[in-house]
């Protein structure tokens, strides 16, 4: 029970960290992304598409920042953009698909053909 109110403190941590770094360097993407996740895992999903977008507007080449921009699409239910962008991290070489398969994120692509495809071509 102590656990959620400990991971949503751990949450705030997050986007307060997250937040400093943006003070010292608006272009920061790992912190937006990061800072994106937190967003999403407290359930401030709009906030977290935000945060996500212009992360992505910042560097839309880097596979592992597009990954993450996937994951945080997908939790914060913007699936269309969530696919999308995760078909752009596999073609810019994210090869992680035992990653892929099992995150929690991407409950909601699972089964689609898109998502499948993406899989298949791995």
């Amino acid at each position: 029970m102590g656990e959620k109110d400990e991971a949503r403190r751990w949450q705030r941590r997050a986007i307060q960290v997250a937040d400093e770094r943006l003070q010292l360097n608006p272009d920061d993407t790992r912190a937006l992304i990061f800072g994106a996740g937190a967003h999403a895992a407290l359930g401030e999903y709009e906030k977290a598409a935000e945060m996500a977008s212009q992360a992505l507007a910042l560097d839309s080449e880097d596979p592992a920042l597009l990954y993450n921009v996937a994951c945080t699409f997908s939790q914060s239910g913007k699936l269309e953009d969530a696919i999308e962008v995760l078909e752009r991290a596999a073609n810019k070489g994210f090869g992680q698909k035992e990653w892929i398969e099992n995150d929690p994120d991407f409950v909601p692509l699972r089964g689609t053909p898109r998502f499948e495809a993406i899989l298949q071509a791995m």
